[in-house]
């Protein structure tokens, strides 16, 4: 009887802990979102808090995973509550702190002098011609933004690029459908901030960032396209992807609202995925590797992923990984790689995109 008793009081010192230990993790976040709605924050400040409260909410997701083997089945709803109420309360402050953003389509000045000359446009540099057979190609720009008719393309078979444009300090892809494009950072600022939004049945090329990575990646709103997102120094969020294939190398990483992607990654701390379903994880490709590497090879969390919408101890059935060697007919065939790295845009027609597309899994 006295075993029996000790043993009862052991579990109970045990939970009694672990509540202890859970409640004061909660109160120190509440704490610091507290202090991320004060608007005196500078921006690098809020970013760095806003990622602490991040790593905190994740760790704490664990510990109550791990503790779901001795606490009843009310407890661990509790936690999981308290710790999605956290991860809201988050979004909330995040969503309410974002500055609004403007949108606005600018004539450029060749367009300008056109109009008022009453003569049409000049033929788009970029612009290329396909042999004898007149066809007209267009890749796009990464130096100045496409400004294009609304008009629909009159050769159906032609890639259709959208506006790219580089300012100081913020790199924006957005609007590509059918299209293959390579960022060339040379004229970039380092540490840039990207943005790569609105993208169908293209691929496109940010591999040059391996050399000079750029600050922040943000990706929304893409289906059916290979992103090859080179190297993000600071944190990736990727929203809204579907059926595509993303090369990425971050800090940290996050895909919310994700579905059906095969994610080649290497990532510094645990990747979170929320609102996910059918995520793929493998080890980021040797071919795009460098030796300029920050963070030593140990620190590749790749496959340790954090499934903010799957607190039970049991695996998320959101996600899986695909080791090294075990690709087969899911992953990139290992004679894929190089093809799939040295593809130029200069003239690539819709049915090269389409070669393309298929040996990276995307079709």
């Amino acid at each position: 009887m006295s075993g029996e008793a000790g043993k009862g009081s052991s579990d109970s010192d045990v939970k009694e802990q672990f509540f202890r230990r859970f409640k004061q993790q909660e109160t120190t976040l509440q704490e610091k979102m507290a202090r991320l709605k004060q608007s005196v924050l500078q921006p690098a400040e809020r970013a760095n808090l806003t990622e602490q409260c991040l790593a905190s909410i994740s760790r704490l997701s664990n510990e109550a995973k791990d503790a779901s083997a001795y606490l009843p089945a009310y407890d661990q709803r509790t936690c999981s509550t308290a710790v999605r109420s956290l991860h809201e309360n988050l979004q909330e402050i995040r969503n309410a702190s974002a500055p609004k953003r403007k949108f606005a389509f600018k004539k450029t000045i060749a367009q300008k002098n056109a109009a008022n000359s009453g003569n049409g446009p000049p033929e788009d540099a970029s612009v290329r011609s396909q042999g004898a057979t007149g066809d007209k190609i267009k890749t796009a720009s990464s130096n100045e933004p496409d400004h294009r008719s609304s008009d629909p393309p009159k050769n159906q078979d032609s890639l259709d690029a959208g506006p790219v444009s580089g300012t100081a300090g913020a790199i924006t892809i957005a609007s590509l459908s059918s299209t293959h494009h390579r960022f060339d950072f040379a004229s970039s600022e380092p540490g840039s901030s990207t943005s790569i939004s609105n993208i169908h049945h293209s691929a496109v090329d940010l591999s040059d960032s391996l050399s000079r990575p750029f600050a922040t990646l943000a990706i929304n709103s893409v289906t059916e396209s290979l992103l090859i997102c080179g190297r993000t120094s600071g944190a990736a969020h990727i929203t809204g992807v579907e059926n595509s294939t993303l090369i990425v190398w971050s800090r940290q990483v996050r895909l919310h609202e994700c579905k059906n992607c095969l994610v080649y990654l290497r990532c510094g701390s645990r990747p979170i995925i929320e609102d996910c379903k059918g995520i793929l994880f493998t080890p980021f490709p040797p071919v795009y590797d460098t030796t300029e590497s920050p963070w030593p090879s140990s620190l590749n969390m790749w496959d340790q992923v954090d499934d903010f919408k799957w607190l039970r101890a049991e695996h998320s059935p959101n996600w899986s990984t695909l080791q090294p060697g075990y690709e087969g007919k899911i992953g990139i065939g290992s004679g894929s790689w190089e093809y799939i790295k040295s593809f130029g845009s200069a003239g690539c027609s819709l049915s090269e995109l389409d070669d393309l597309l298929r040996a990276a899994k995307v079709v």
